[in-house]
């Protein structure tokens, strides 16, 4: 750092008077004078002849390290020395910007030249600025490899955030970053063990869940489709209708991870997703359990390859170096991807195989996007159609079926109401009533009619005014009949008649005619109805007596003397006391009926009522 400031005070302003040429423009003598090719005048900093000592202390670490105390020596490897070097640089600044390229394989400090090491640490220097300028790509691997080793971060949270960030900056300038810089990332929080969810948005880590998400989905899948008959397959989704959207999701998303064609892409999708998404999911499990049917689960193997454990290289390609040896580990990155490490030693276990997306995976989702763009009658897509093999289209159509058909099962029907008719279905409603009613009755048409108009309270008032006006004529007509059985005139058998054919909204209550004028109407006990038939009302009565009483011997006696099963013995006893509780006083358990005790206090309410 002190090397910056090597010039004396004020010779900086008064070179760059100098180069700017004024102090010549304000002198005559100088005004006509042509000039020929002569040296620059600079600092000693911008010679390019010229190296710092500190440039001179750093190239002075040998490769060879003699041994203390009569030990013997050893060479240095690139990568202890880049780390040495790099940590006694690892606060230095300078300012000789450098214009050329550095080409090396792996670009370390022994890799460049002076003039080339002065141009780093002043890209350097604005790079940690935050001001991340192009150069030739070698700096930035350098600049990587000394974030890998550690230099220039106070920590390793710290050195990944500066590493992650650096990547995506620069990257604009040199993609073939990406192919290094996203497994260094994963390294780096393996082996300084941070936080998985550093890593949740990488391509490796996505991938891996995406697998893990589409093994899980088929055994679970397949193991249900697998129970399912020969006959009922074809009527039979491999998943579940009506859909479960949380699990098709997760699976749709996994599959468009890992396949070769994405159908989110087609009209199919999106004019109707929901559709299509259910059509990947069904054929994969149905693909499934076809290729492998006595372990469905063995396609991602087949497809992806299967879990094995392999010695691994930590930051491999990159120059990194760490002077300690690593304690042994065990880093579980998720469910599929793990390392261990054992005396400094490296193990990975994950899936090895083909890390990219599936050609197969994507034949099938392309053949179920055309297969669904066809029964949505929507135009097929340009190009020639893939290859498909016939089971896969037969098992596609069948999914297709049976879709269609549980759908227009579940189809929701709109209903449609014109309130602008309502005044003319009042007034046949009225005219239809009118043409029902016997002479008698008739009184209250005007009434009746009037009322259609009317809203509300008054309508409902005139409406009944009408009625009663009716059914009073009608009592009145009624006692003037004489009964005489076999001598009633024809004028008198015609009335009958004509009230028997009554509706039942212009009767009181509701009630059917009875021939019994002296029947009692129907006890009310706190509101609930009573069967009107004395002999039915006992019967209720002491059966209910016999359940307070816990007596099952009268209960038998008390259905044999009824004349009816205990079914319908406990329906009317339900029946009875509906309006008293709301809800049902009788079960049956397993011992037959049974009295639910959370009504019992109002049995004995009703039981002990007069």
């Amino acid at each position: 750092m002190g090397e910056m400031n090597g010039s004396k005070p004020g010779s900086r302003e008064k070179i760059e008077r100098i180069l700017d040429g004024t102090c010549f423009a304000e002198h005559s003598h100088f005004s006509d004078r042509v000039f020929s090719d002569e040296p620059i005048v600079t600092t000693g900093r911008r010679m390019a002849n010229y190296l710092p000592d500190r440039y001179k202390t750093m190239k002075a670490i040998s490769r060879w390290q003699p041994g203390a105390d009569g030990m013997p020596g050893r060479w240095l490897a690139e990568s202890e020395l880049f780390y040495q070097q790099g940590m006694f640089m690892a606060d230095y600044e300078d300012d000789c910007p450098y214009r050329g390229l550095l080409k090396a394989p792996f670009p370390t400090y022994s890799a460049m030249s002076d003039r080339q090491l002065r141009g780093y640490f002043t890209w350097r220097a604005r790079v940690r600025q935050g001001i991340i300028e192009e150069t030739t790509t070698a700096f930035a691997f350098v600049y990587i490899y000394e974030l890998l080793c550690g230099i220039g971060v106070a920590n390793a949270r710290e050195g990944f955030e500066v590493l992650r960030s650096f990547w995506q900056a620069y990257r604009v300038y040199a993609p073939e970053l990406d192919r290094y810089a996203q497994i260094w990332l994963q390294d780096y929080v393996v082996y300084h063990d941070l936080d998985q969810e550093l890593l949740q948005d990488t391509k490796a880590v996505q991938f891996d869940q995406a697998l893990e998400t589409l093994g899980l989905a088929i055994e679970t899948w397949s193991a249900r489709w697998s129970g399912v008959g020969t006959r009922e397959k074809r009527k039979t989704s491999a998943m579940p209708l009506p859909i479960r959207e949380t699990e098709e999701t997760g699976l749709f998303d996994a599959l468009m991870a890992l396949s070769t064609h994405d159908v989110r892409e087609g009209k199919a999708y999106a004019e109707k997703p929901a559709f299509v998404r259910h059509l990947c999911c069904a054929a994969l499990i149905r693909q499934a359990a076809h290729a492998h049917k006595d372990n469905p689960s063995a396609l991602v193997t087949r497809w992806f390859g299967e879990p094995v454990s392999l010695p691994y290289t930590m930051f491999a390609a990159a120059v990194f170096y760490d002077p300690m040896t690593h304690a042994d580990c065990t880093y579980r990155l998720d469910a599929a991807h793990s390392y261990h490490c054992r005396h400094g030693i490296w193990t990975c276990e994950r899936i090895h195989g083909s890390r990219q997306k599936n050609a197969k995976l994507g034949s099938l989702m392309r053949a179920v996007g055309l297969a669904a763009a066809q029964a949505l009658h929507l135009d097929a897509p340009d190009g020639e159609p893939a290859k498909t093999p016939q089971y896969q289209l037969r098992f596609i159509e069948q999914e297709i079926n049976i879709w269609n058909e549980w759908e227009e099962a579940h189809q929701l029907h709109t209903i449609k109401i014109d309130l602008s008719q309502l005044a003319q279905i009042r007034t046949a409603a009225a005219q239809t009533c009118n043409a029902l009613l016997i002479e008698e009755e008739r009184t209250g048409e005007g009434e009746l009619i009037r009322a259609i108009d009317m809203p509300g309270e008054q309508a409902a008032e005139a409406s009944g005014h009408a009625a009663t006006m009716s059914d009073g004529r009608a009592a009145e007509a009624a006692e003037h009949v004489e009964t005489i059985p076999g001598e009633q005139p024809a004028e008198e058998l015609e009335r009958a008649e004509a009230e028997a054919d009554e509706p039942l909204t212009n009767r009181a209550d509701n009630e059917p005619p009875s021939d019994n004028t002296d029947a009692a109407p129907r006890a009310q006990v706190h509101g609930a109805e009573t069967p009107s038939d004395k002999g039915e009302l006992d019967a209720v009565r002491r059966y209910l007596q016999s359940f307070m009483q816990d007596d099952p011997g009268a209960r038998a006696d008390l259905v044999a003397s009824a004349g009816i099963t205990e079914e319908m013995l406990v329906d009317q006893v339900n029946e009875a006391l509906y309006d008293l509780v709301g809800d049902t006083v009788l079960e049956y358990g397993a011992h037959g009926p049974e009295l639910i005790e959370d009504y019992r206090i109002d049995v004995e309410g009703y039981l002990h009522h007069d």
